[in-house]
């Protein structure tokens, strides 16, 4: 009975312990389906703009779910964003969008300052895909 008892408070232990785990990528998420063509991203998106990158502002921290005591070691998620000038609004606009920053899942802020890319978007402060503009 005893050994039966024991048991059943580990088990209840175990239960009971809080989840650490970040929420997952939706199956609409850059992360989930990185390849997918343009089109998809347009229908996604509430948002499309052509624009210029005129700043990168850096920031890369550790990802949330990291709970070791030197938080060095842990994977890091680059949260840099991006300040673009409009060149033109494809769908939706024209909000005043200054300061970019990529949406849950979504891929880190292009690195090349002066060139034009296509984004699209959900949030006006955010972007959920970008692309590379011919010149």
């Amino acid at each position: 009975m005893l050994k039966l008892m024991s048991v059943f408070l580990a088990l209840m232990l175990v239960m009971a312990a809080p989840s650490f785990a970040t929420k997952p990528c939706s199956p609409d998420s850059w992360f989930s389906k990185p390849q997918r063509p343009a089109s998809e991203w347009e229908a996604q998106a509430r948002w499309v703009a052509v624009a210029k990158v005129i700043a990168r502002q850096e920031k890369v921290v550790p990802f949330a779910n990291c709970y070791v005591e030197d938080r060095s070691q842990c994977a890091m998620d680059d949260q840099s964003t991006v300040t673009v000038k409009v060149v033109r609004w494809e769908k939706g606009g024209p909000l005043k969008i200054k300061r970019l920053g990529k949406s849950y899942c979504g891929p880190t802020a292009p690195k090349e300052v002066g060139v034009k890319y296509r984004f699209y978007g959900l949030e006006p402060d955010s972007y959920i895909y970008f692309e590379k503009v011919a010149p």
